[in-house]
């Protein structure tokens, strides 16, 4: 269910990239007949809580505050201590339930986050619309992220030339440890600061091209780092995440934040 949604969301961009003459509006419809974009990302990473009534605040595009530095933001201890996706389950007695009662509580679990995801398409559209602008251009589609989120850009990035007839090497998934860590998990790769940058530059990636960054906890310093270099660049960011107020929203020019709460299994 979680890649069906990811590669969804290409139905956005990807159909819409590939008509000759088409309109910003028919990217932004395809988004929203598909919008499980998120809820397959939210779900994968099993960040399965209700999301807050109150709509989010950080949705403008191109923010003009202060950047913020990577490393002392990553060194910031109340924000780890804030993070929803970090706080306890709420089923706290999940393992002593029969499994019928835990698929009952996934079940409904689930149902809310496309929910969550309705509340951010505000932010997705900012989003679409300036990877729209910049591929149109020529620029490229770069996808980073460690773990999970690193290999959700990889299923989405070598999804889109058979599925969508988009250019191969248009949209680039990478994740932190290289291609082996795809199917193995690389320790303490995610926790290298100048990985991501290090990896961005061996696709001389430049101001033309999207960078967005994945990362449920939104401290993941690989991808953090990442994006702060880009900022100083002048090469446009984004960010996908589920906490808010974090070092990695901080550095996107576009954050898409769906706050979805604790994890079912935590």
């Amino acid at each position: 269910r979680a890649l069906r949604g990811w590669v969804r969301f290409a139905d956005g961009l990807w159909v819409g990239l590939g008509k000759r003459g088409c309109k910003n509006e028919v990217i932004l419809l395809n988004l929203m007949q598909s919008s499980s974009f998120l809820c397959g990302l939210v779900l994968r990473m099993q960040i399965l809580k209700k999301m807050p009534d109150q709509p989010n605040p950080n949705l403008n595009p191109r923010r003009t505050s202060p950047r913020k530095s990577a490393l002392s933001d990553r060194g910031a201890s109340n924000e780890v201590d804030v993070r929803t996706t970090e706080q306890p389950s709420a089923y706290r007695n999940f393992d002593s339930l029969s499994i019928r009662g835990m698929l009952r509580i996934m079940n409904r679990e689930d149902r809310s986050v496309p929910r969550s995801v309705g509340r951010v398409l505000p932010a997705v559209e900012c989003l679409v619309e300036a990877t729209y602008r910049q591929m149109k251009a020529g620029g490229r589609l770069f996808y980073l992220g460690a773990g999970t989120s690193g290999r959700l850009g990889i299923v989405d990035a070598s999804e889109c030339p058979p599925t969508f007839g988009v250019e191969a090497g248009r949209v680039v998934g990478l994740i932190a440890g290289g291609d082996s860590a795809i199917r193995q998990a690389v320790e303490f790769a995610e926790d290298q600061i100048d990985g991501g940058w290090n990896d961005l530059q061996k696709h001389q990636v430049g101001p033309g091209d999207m960078v967005v960054g994945l990362a449920a906890s939104g401290t993941t310093p690989y991808v953090v780092g990442a994006l702060a270099e880009c900022r100083r660049r002048n090469i446009p960011t984004a960010c996908i995440t589920c906490n808010q107020n974090t070092p990695l929203e901080a550095q996107a020019d576009y954050p898409v934040v769906v706050v979805v709460g604790p994890e079912v299994i935590s």
